[in-house]
């Protein structure tokens, strides 16, 4: 799966990597100091613009890696 352009294709993104590594919200949790509420919130796409220190957290948490990749638009006719 890509990310498409919004919030809920990250925390989507987020959750099948969760489900892959069977790790937790509770797993996160442990890792980053925060608390279940947090971690939902985030989750749950109640945090409106999570930054990159927080994604990079969260893919620690789940044993995971950010990776950003820019590329061009492809044209419409």
């Amino acid at each position: 799966m890509k990310y498409k352009g919004n919030i809920e294709d990250i925390t989507l993104l987020i959750k099948h990597a969760m489900l892959d590594k069977d790790k937790r919200q509770k797993d996160i949790c442990n890792s980053t100091g925060w608390s279940k509420g947090t971690v939902s919130n985030l989750l749950n796409n109640r945090t409106d613009n999570p930054s990159l220190k927080i994604l990079l957290q969260v893919c620690d948490a789940i044993d995971c890696d950010l990776m950003i990749d820019i590329v061009p638009r492809k044209e419409e006719n």
